[in-house]
């Protein structure tokens, strides 16, 4: 999916702003904003899931809103893995096929997309 290839971009590309996306500081300022263009970001993402339910591309049963929240979720948590210090690491390789897993589970025709890697996370 093309918003998971971005987002895995935008990770690569900026790892400190991803960071802060996806652990924000405790303040209440910053995580309003924060939740604001994530809510953003995942009503984008929601809208295209709608679209592919109503396709036939996706499970249609699946309220596209949940969908969205947790491919953001799980997305932010397989990037995380390339933090990691310990056996768990995941290198850039390892991400994008973990992300490439994860989206080919959510699809109905089971034909996963394939994330390449370019740069560091």
């Amino acid at each position: 999916m093309k918003a998971a290839q971005a987002y895995l971009n935008f990770a690569r590309e900026r790892p400190n702003q991803f960071r802060i996306l996806a652990d924000p500081p405790n303040e209440p300022e910053a995580l309003e904003r924060i939740a604001d263009l994530t809510d953003e970001q995942n009503g984008k993402l929601e809208a295209a899931l709608r679209d592919a339910a109503a396709a036939g591309l996706t499970n249609p049963t699946v309220d596209p809103a949940l969908a969205a929240k947790a491919l953001w979720a799980a997305t932010n948590g397989i990037i995380s893995l390339s933090w990691r210090s310990d056996r768990l690491r995941a290198d850039e390789d390892e991400v994008a096929q973990l992300i490439s897993v994860m989206f080919g589970l959510s699809s109905v025709s089971g034909h996963a997309p394939r994330f390449g890697s370019s740069s560091h996370i």
